[in-house]
């Protein structure tokens, strides 16, 4: 009986091990997928692994965060976000995972989704307190990460005011007439509300409706996809007057441009891309047509502007060519987001939606008129209730601007196409429906301790130059002056100061030209009374772009070269002080393809690891030695989404703590590593080290690179220096050209490591 009883314990042992066995390989399987789908956008289905996922754990941070994430990004289910982040704030951690499986916690961020998800819900005295808590976490953050986050805790306090001045405005939903209509978006419609066209995601394809008002009801949709040629990356965005003429744009995320289709002889032409000046090498994200049929108002970003996307016109030269352009000016076009411009068949409003005026949160819809002289008057808010926390974009009037129509969830599963109409004082006394604010929040005021983490923030631009100068002008003479006061009262400050080039001209050119734009900086700064010892000025030359410099086809990329003309500012030997350095702005479409691969931190270690393995998975393993930490990389993935299959095939073969990282990410944190060495700690000599060897070789296999020494550690590697620099700024101006030959993983030690 006993041994019966021992037998019958060792068999729910090991059920219950193969159960445990089991869950966790599903647990990384519906990871892996979840993760997948979530890198494309596809929230819909990543959404269901994640739910997968927390059946299994459902006090997983983590997965929690994720969830709430995949809800915030649907339109009709947002608030479902809110209960998954409430309790993901439980568990956050500093030391985030990315992309790990294993990982259990949180990341910081979630107070930001949180807050974004109580402001979408109208919850704004909740939404601004949790942007405030993330705003004091911010660290190592761009300027304009600051800035956006400070933005929307004054968009909560402009809600509340919005919500009490709420305008008479009813929605009738045009799926009223038909079904597909009630899930769809972007719709357009002719002049004399006719013809109107809309889009419908149907089994994860983009179908193109167009319904017809017959005897005033919409007709059965015809789908028409095949006559356009228009397949899943297209979406359509303005239609003529006389509903002959249809714009669509086309993208693949990193480019879009405006496309064009006629009605001829009874069907649409096969879609065309519009030429220059209309479409670039940029990003244009949407067009539509005066009702004249003479000016296309369209949205690019574009170099020349005030910011990111813009509203700009153009005037019809014939059919499908297009001539004298026009950017909008900046009383319309704000540093962030226009979108969606469309203008009243007569030509005297024009509606179109934006992030940077003052908003409810998100995008807003904002109409301006046009003036006498021909410009427009300042864009006014159409307020609550066709504005809300969330993003509203893609208003069209209708009845020069009587009447509208938009596609929005109003707080059903899925988003639907409205018919918006403006209730005269008449009409509402009528229906004794008076539209009155159903929320009155009370939005707390700021405490000083909150104001105060703001606005001590010390801000540094990064200087920039014109073509082939090494001369600082206005722009630059003010950031330069801005350093002075910074390094003025805070005495301990060092100041490095990197120049670089675009790549027109010979590297030797380049070279000197980086090294003299640096010297600008701190020569300007010498005469102003800093001394030169807290000044190390070096160049890179071409050798470290942040943009590109030609296009794809080989084409030159004047925007490109232009963020690439500049002297890059770093602040060495000062803690526990306010200051930042605004990173300069890549967009998406600017940015080298080295800056958009992903690795994998396996480890970071305070000493050396002798016993890493040097792949993994048939992977190679890289050691980059920061000085005072050591960081263990394995791959470079040019998609997140292979990178987070990688990591998960190796987290549980001895690497529970890796994650992935992002190039930009990783430069950032060697950065941070490398730190400031303190003025009363500088030694005297500094050298450059290639790389550490468990198997030795001789110095002259570096045959292009004379003069490698090497040297035999205890620790039973072999490192291979060159140089002996008497200042780091020495080390530094050599650095670049060292890592132009290959070693890309080369850093500055001082030599006194080495003896």
């Amino acid at each position: 009986m006993k041994y019966l009883n021992y037998s019958f314990l060792f068999i729910i042992l090991l059920l219950s091990s193969n159960a445990h066995a089991q869950k966790s390989g599903n647990f990384r399987k519906y990871y892996t997928q979840g993760e997948y789908f979530y890198s494309l956008e596809q929230y819909d289905e990543a959404l269901r692994y994640f739910t997968m996922l927390l059946e299994i754990d459902p006090d997983n941070y983590h997965i929690l965060y994720l969830t709430g994430e995949c809800y915030l990004n649907l339109p009709g289910r947002k608030s479902n976000a809110i209960p998954y982040l409430e309790k993901a704030i439980e568990g956050m951690t500093d030391n985030y995972r990315d992309g790990s499986y294993r990982e259990s916690k949180a990341p910081n961020e979630t107070l930001y989704s949180l807050a974004r998800a109580y402001h979408i819900n109208s919850q704004y005295s909740k939404a601004h307190d949790f942007y405030v808590q993330y705003r004091q976490l911010m660290t190592d953050r761009s300027y304009a990460d600051y800035e956006y986050v400070n933005k929307q805790i004054e968009a909560c306090l402009a809600a509340s005011q919005m919500m009490a001045e709420a305008g008479n405005v009813e929605f009738v939903p045009v799926g009223a007439d038909y079904s597909l209509a009630s899930t769809g978006y972007n719709p357009v419609v002719s002049s004399n509300d006719s013809i109107m066209l809309f889009m419908n995601d149907e089994e994860a394809r983009r179908t193109i409706y167009l319904i017809t008002r017959i005897s005033g009801r919409w007709s059965e949709p015809i789908a028409i996809n095949s006559q356009l040629g228009a397949i899943d990356d297209c979406l359509i965005t303005g239609i003529s007057s006389d509903g002959k003429e249809l714009y669509m744009t086309r993208t693949d995320n990193i480019d879009s441009d405006i496309y064009v289709s006629h009605y001829i002889n009874g069907g649409w032409t096969k879609i065309i891309s519009l030429k220059s000046p209309v479409n670039t090498a940029y990003f244009e994200s949407h067009a539509s047509l005066s009702g004249d049929g003479k000016t296309l108002y369209f949205t690019s970003n574009r170099r020349g502007g005030y910011g990111a996307l813009e509203i700009y016109r153009v005037e019809r030269v014939k059919q499908d060519e297009w001539g004298k352009l026009e950017n909008l000016g900046e009383t319309i076009n704000t540093a962030y987001n226009e979108e969606s411009p469309f203008v009243t068949a007569d030509g005297k409003r024009l509606y179109f939606s934006s992030q940077g005026h003052e908003t409810m949160g998100g995008y807003d819809v904002f109409y301006c008129n046009l003036q006498p002289d021909g410009s427009w008057s300042y864009p006014k808010n159409l307020g609550y209730p066709l504005n809300s926390g969330d993003d509203e974009v893609f208003y069209v009037p209708v009845n020069n601007g009587k009447d509208g129509i938009m596609a929005s969830a109003r707080g059903k599963e899925t988003q639907g196409i409205y018919r918006v109409r403006y209730l005269s004082e008449e009409e509402v006394a009528e229906r004794n429906a008076a539209v009155t604010s159903p929320v009155n929040q009370t939005t707390p005021k700021k405490t000083v301790q909150e104001t105060s983490t703001y606005r001590n923030l010390i801000t540094v631009k990064n200087i920039m130059f014109d073509y082939k100068s090494f001369v600082l002008n206005e722009q630059g003479i003010a950031e330069a002056d801005n350093i002075f006061r910074i390094m003025r009262d805070f005495p301990d400050i060092t100041l490095e100061v990197t120049g670089h080039t675009d790549s027109k001209g010979s590297e030797e050119y380049n070279m000197d030209l980086s090294r003299n734009r640096a010297r600008a900086v701190t020569s300007y700064l010498e005469n102003k009374g800093i001394t030169t010892s807290r000044l190390i000025a070096r160049g890179v030359g071409e050798s470290d772009c942040i943009a590109i410099n030609e296009n794809p086809d080989g084409s030159d990329n004047p925007e490109g070269r232009q963020l690439n003309r500049h002297a890059r500012i770093r602040f060495l030997n000062f803690e526990n002080l306010n200051i930042t350095v605004e990173e300069i702005n890549v967009p998406e479409h600017l940015r080298p393809l080295r800056d958009l691969e992903y690795s994998v931190l396996l480890a970071e270690k305070d000493t050396r690891d002798t016993g890493f393995p040097p792949e993994i998975l048939q992977t190679k393993v890289r050691e980059i030695e920061t000085g005072h930490k050591y960081l263990y990389l394995a791959g470079i993935f040019p998609q997140r989404s292979d990178a987070v299959v990688f990591l998960n095939q190796i987290v549980d073969e001895g690497y529970p703590g890796a994650s992935v990282i992002e190039k930009r990410e990783l430069d950032r944190r060697i950065s941070l590593l490398s730190g400031a060495i303190s003025s009363s700690a500088v030694p005297k000599h500094y050298t450059i080290q290639i790389m550490a060897l468990k198997n030795g070789r001789d110095a002259s296999w570096f045959s292009n690179l004379p003069g490698v020494k090497r040297v035999d550690g205890s620790d039973g590697l072999y490192r291979y220096i060159y140089g002996d620099f008497e200042s780091i700024s020495a080390a530094l101006e050599k650095l670049p050209e060292i890592k132009a030959l290959g070693y890309r993983d080369a850093f500055i030690m001082n030599m006194k490591n080495y003896q």
